[in-house]
């Protein structure tokens, strides 16, 4: 659940470095006019329907966990393959976003 509430926070943040997949992405989703923004919106829209909550509010996580996320997120190694660096700083500003 974590994932599917956090993933157009963690999209937008990547827009700026690969903005031709998101225009991709936006046009396999038979989005009208594929842009990186009309894809996040379509993403957010999408997980309205499907019964994702929009943030960590509604998802009732509290922002004194950020640090314990923060934490988590960066002992992930995926972000090591992410097309924009990521810090921990990264990480807490993503997260603190999401609230």
């Amino acid at each position: 659940l974590a994932n599917g509430i956090m993933i157009d926070y963690a999209l937008s943040y990547n827009v700026p470095s690969v903005p031709e997949r998101f225009v991709n992405l936006a046009t396999v989703a038979g989005i009208k006019n594929p842009t990186p923004e009309s894809f996040i919106s379509w993403l957010r829209n999408l997980k309205k329907e499907i019964g994702i909550p929009a943030n960590l509010t509604e998802a009732r996580i509290t922002k004194d966990k950020i640090t314990r996320l923060t934490d988590v997120a960066f002992a992930d190694s995926c972000h090591q393959n992410n097309p924009r660096p990521c810090t921990k700083d990264t990480f807490s500003k993503i997260f603190s976003e999401a609230f």
